[in-house]
């Protein structure tokens, strides 16, 4: 192999080479966005848990204020003789 055609050969595994870099460098930075963007939608994940489990709350609450309510209404209503 003489010496131009093994110029050649180095200057285009060097291109290859660069070519690698800057596809490495472009995904690493893709990636690197991406794990912002999932960091991200994982907090309001979270948030979203905390709502829902405080609306769970107070959906409980509220059911035990309206049985509540209801079960004194049916007592009056017995004990009063309405339903005779």
């Amino acid at each position: 192999m003489d010496d131009q055609s093994f110029e050649l050969l180095m200057s285009k595994l060097s291109g290859i080479e660069d070519g690698q870099a800057r596809i490495e460098h472009s995904l690493g930075k893709r990636l690197d966005e991406h794990y912002v963007i999932v960091a991200k939608h994982i907090e309001d994940d979270k948030e979203i848990a905390k709502a829902i489990a405080n609306l769970d709350k107070e959906i409980t609450f509220a059911k035990g204020v309206t049985y509540t309510i209801n079960g004194f209404a049916a007592l009056i209503y017995g004990w009063i003789g309405w339903g005779k």
